[in-house]
C-alpha cells in the first residue's frame, strides 16, 4: 500500500519537475531495505543523479555509480 502511494508521486514528481532520465525500480523493495534505490532522476543542468532509497535517504550519484 505504500508503495503504490509512493508510486503515484513519482508520476507526479515526473510531470511537474524538469527532469531527465527518470526510474523506478520500488516494485518488491521493502521499507528500511538497506542499500535498495526505489526512484533516481537526473534534474535538468545536473551531472549527478537524485536517488531515493527504499529507508528514504536521498542522496546524488554519479552516473557510473547508478544502479543497474
Amino acid at each position: 500500500m505504500k508503495w503504490r502511494k509512493t508510486r503515484r508521486h513519482t508520476h507526479l514528481l515526473k510531470g511537474e519537475l524538469q527532469v531527465s532520465d527518470f526510474h523506478y525500480a520500488g516494485d518488491g523493495v521493502k521499507l528500511r531495505e538497506a542499500g535498495k534505490p526505489i526512484v533516481w532522476w537526473r534534474p535538468e543542468d545536473s551531472e549527478t543523479n537524485r536517488v531515493i532509497y527504499s529507508d528514504l535517504s536521498v542522496r546524488d550519484v554519479a552516473l557510473e555509480d547508478l544502479p543497474k
